[in-house]
């Protein structure tokens, strides 16, 4: 993960080796966009596809994890 301090808040480039993310909640606001790849998204008891055209935003304590799709030759990737 890279992470950049940038106009009082933080950009991260996450890169999961698991093909996505397990469960989690975090303690902030999270504005995510893939940059590569695909991911069914399990929140709050919910579940949905998002694409590349696609941003997600998550409340501060919400439960969320993924799973991840892409190409063999390519690996996930997205900023948040």
């Amino acid at each position: 993960m890279q992470v950049m301090e940038w106009d009082g808040g933080q950009l991260a480039v996450v890169r999961p080796l698991s093909g996505g993310f397990p469960r989690h909640s975090h303690d902030e606001y999270v504005i995510s966009v893939n940059l590569c790849g695909l991911e069914r998204v399990r929140l709050d008891r919910t579940s949905f596809d998002v694409s590349l055209d696609e941003f997600t935003i998550y409340n501060p304590g919400q439960v969320q994890s993924c799973t991840t799709q892409v190409p063999p030759e390519m690996s996930f990737a997205a900023v948040s």
